[in-house]
């Protein structure tokens, strides 16, 4: 019995060394509220609630539970607090239930101390890409279409949203020189080419101000030619539809001027042969290939 007895002494010793300490911590807290909140229920040989509240008066607690049970050597308390819980033993109810109230008082102080949670800011979406209108103006080499290079000027307008790009574009090519002689004295001819032309095509872009892409689409143009041989005189034209392939550069030197550059390959579905005097003078070639320079502007 005397070994039960002096570990129950020794219990109670370091319960109120605890609460001693508890409380010096304790008077370091800034108080919150003028009255605290809690739920108490204790067997009849404990303070009455009255008396227990007074442990607490002037503490913030917040809203709590303190409950209160015996045991045979002494008294087991159990104190919540939202999800903070913390069980303490004691020979003496009126030690155990200032120590509870102490230990949440702790717990609520340090619950007001720490900064509340940041409140999330949904992130807002992201802008659709909003269309852009350009226009632009090309010089373009033209071979395989006429005899020789044909120097051509093309007119571009469009419109872009985001990588995507729809552009139409509508080109002419100066008169070009074509035919020659046979070597005969009597025979002499010699033919004059020009084509017309106007297309489609859709792009796709990547870069800002420096951008590249591959673009598709098709045209449909005339080529038109006047030949002469000693004793006759003919004019013709001849009607194609191409399929075209482009690759497409630009690069900004402004916000809304851009110098581009495009090698493109169209290979026309009908290619007519121009005759003057029963003669074969041009057809054009299985595919003509394409360089153009030019500026876009971008209102």
């Amino acid at each position: 019995m005397w070994r039960y007895r002096r570990r129950d002494v020794l219990q109670a010793a370091l319960n109120r060394g605890a609460l001693a300490l508890i409380g010096l911590l304790v008077t370091t807290i800034p108080a919150r509220a003028s009255a605290a909140s809690v739920d108490y229920d204790a067997p009849a040989s404990c303070p009455t609630e009255a008396e227990a509240r007074s442990s607490w008066s002037g503490i913030a607690t917040a809203r709590a539970t303190i409950v209160i049970r015996e045991e045979p050597r002494g008294y087991r308390g159990v104190a919540t607090r939202g999800e903070y819980q913390r069980e303490l033993h004691d020979p003496s109810c009126r030690a155990l239930v200032e120590a509870l109230a102490l230990v949440l008082s702790m717990d609520a102080a340090e619950a007001a101390e720490r900064p509340a949670p940041r409140a999330l800011v949904p992130t807002p979406p992201k802008p659709a890409p909003r269309v852009r209108a350009f226009v632009g103006g090309r010089i373009e080499g033209i071979l395989g279409l006429q005899p020789g290079l044909a120097p051509a000027l093309s007119l571009v307008a469009g419109a872009a949203r985001g990588p995507w790009r729809l552009a139409g574009y509508g080109l002419a090519t100066a008169p070009l020189r074509g035919g020659g002689s046979d070597g005969s004295s009597t025979i002499a001819r010699e033919a004059v080419f020009q084509s017309l032309a106007a297309g489609a095509l859709a792009c796709g872009v990547l870069g800002t101000r420096v951008a590249a892409g591959l673009c598709a689409g098709a045209e449909v143009g005339v080529v038109r030619g006047a030949g002469r041989a000693v004793d006759e005189t003919r004019r013709g034209s001849a009607w194609f539809f191409a399929p075209v392939l482009a690759l497409h550069g630009e690069a900004f030197v402004s916000r809304r001027l851009a110098l581009t550059a495009d090698l493109a390959l169209a290979a026309p579905v009908h290619r007519a042969t121009f005759r003057v005097a029963n003669e074969p003078v041009h057809r054009a070639g299985i595919a003509n290939a394409r360089v153009a320079l030019g500026v876009t502007w971008w209102p």
